[in-house]
């Protein structure tokens, strides 16, 4: 009942974008308004995907950070076409052969990958496909090498590109970015 008086007061709400709620029946809190979707882990993420796949708008914005999320799991995000923005973060349990999945988020512009500490350069390739993403986040990716970021030349509309704590690249990887006019 409570949550009900909630989303009833979020009809009044027409700009609404984000809404972040805890709840036992997603169905109920799902607004027609809401791009924005937090999820906590697999379940939740499937439970949202059921929910919000149909949705007129469509969900523009996923964040499942330190998930036991799967490489399959990313398959599942095909129902997300419109998604702009994915925040993978601390996702531990993926590789960089789900990366590949991502390849179908044609409209992605910002991906978070911080603190995954499985991705290597190989992953980086997969990212390829994604030409509309502006901003990168590798922050915590041990394992990416100078070898890794002049892959990420190719990626021209790069705006914001970080890679803190990526114990493996040095000024040698980072002189690959020196064409990135915008970065």
């Amino acid at each position: 009942e409570i949550l009900g008086n909630i989303v009833q007061r979020v009809d009044d709400l027409a700009s609404i974008a984000n809404l972040s709620l805890t709840c036992k029946d997603l169905n109920q809190s799902v607004h027609e308004a809401v791009t924005h979707v937090q999820v906590e882990n697999r379940a939740q993420l499937r439970e949202a995907i059921e929910v919000c796949k149909n949705k007129k708008g469509g969900i523009t914005a996923l964040t499942v950070t330190d998930s036991d999320l799967t490489d399959d799991d990313l398959l599942l995000l095909k129902d997300f076409p419109r998604l702009k923005s994915l925040d993978l973060s601390g996702c531990k349990k993926l590789t960089n052969a789900g990366l590949a999945n991502l390849g179908q988020l044609t409209e992605l512009q910002q991906l978070n990958l911080s603190d995954c500490g499985w991705l290597t350069n190989a992953g980086l390739v997969n990212l390829k496909e994604l030409k509309k993403r502006r901003q990168l986040n590798l922050g915590h990716c041990s394992q990416i090498t100078d070898d890794g970021i002049a892959d990420l030349r190719e990626l021209k509309e790069r705006r914001q590109l970080s890679l803190d704590h990526c114990s493996q690249s040095t000024d040698n990887g980072l002189a690959h970015l020196r064409e990135f006019k915008e970065l």
